[in-house]
């Protein structure tokens, strides 16, 4: 800008010797060129400063537009941003509850885990006094059916017979009291059973016909009454066996 005012001060003297020199009536050619130089210099200078707007107007509309976009970037980031805080505030939250719910299941498993092996316990302690019993009540009825063939075949007829010794009877006897023992009607015939035998253990068996053979009776309603519990005993191991199973399905579905 220094430099144009510069020419323009020099252009605007250049006139006035001009015309001085004019009154002489001869303009040196010198000045004529530095007159068409000056001009030309100017005209480059113009053409330059129109440029130069020119080349500011377009950074100045590119530097705008760049600004709008970057704004608006700015604006779709930050809308970005927002909407995945919140994404992250939810599954935050999720995850509390899904903490909870695995502390609450964790804990289920637990108790569900304690009763499978409670029962198991259980149904293992029921199974091994099942099988004791049934052990017994065979050995009770197999002693039963001695009983009754040991007498019969010396009171078959209803006389008494020498020779029958209480031991080898009382042997038999505490074969059969080793099961558990009867109630009702198959607790009163044990009972007169003992009432029945119930001699010194040197006496030899001389009852009539009659009380030998109401112990035969006796140890048949006895027999009979340990079969009927045997058979008891087996339909609740069944039925307890059955409620294992369906305990033991019902929990392994839940702990799956």
């Amino acid at each position: 800008m220094r430099s144009l005012a510069l020419v323009l001060a020099v252009a605007g003297l250049l006139p006035q010797r001009a015309v001085a020199s004019a009154a002489d009536s001869e303009v040196i050619p010198a000045i004529k060129r530095v007159i068409t130089m000056l001009d030309n210099l100017v005209t480059e200078l113009d053409a330059e400063a129109k440029d130069d707007e020119a080349k500011i107007a377009h950074f100045s509309s590119w530097a705008a537009k760049e600004i709008t976009d970057i704004g608006v970037e700015i604006e779709r980031a930050q809308g970005v941003v927002e909407e995945l805080t919140s994404t992250i505030a939810t599954l935050n939250a999720k995850k509390s509850e899904d903490d909870t719910s695995l502390h609450n299941l964790n804990g289920e498993i637990s108790q569900t885990q304690s009763q499978v092996d409670f029962a198991t316990s259980k149904r293992a302690e029921e199974k091994s006094s099942f099988t004791g019993e049934q052990l017994d009540f065979e050995a009770a009825i197999d002693a039963c059916g001695k009983a009754v063939k040991l007498l019969a075949s010396h009171y078959g007829d209803g006389s008494p017979a020498p020779g029958l010794s209480k031991p080898s009877f009382v042997l038999l006897m505490k074969a059969v009291t080793k099961a558990a023992v009867p109630t009702g009607r198959s607790g009163k015939a044990l009972h007169h059973l003992n009432l029945l035998q119930g001699k010194g253990p040197n006496d030899r068996y001389e009852e009539s016909g009659d009380e030998a053979l109401s112990i035969v009776d006796q140890i048949k309603v006895l027999k009979s009454s340990f079969e009927d519990d045997k058979q008891s005993g087996v339909e609740d191991e069944q039925r307890l066996q059955g409620m294992y199973s369906k305990l033991m399905g019902e929990k392994t579905e839940t702990l799956s």
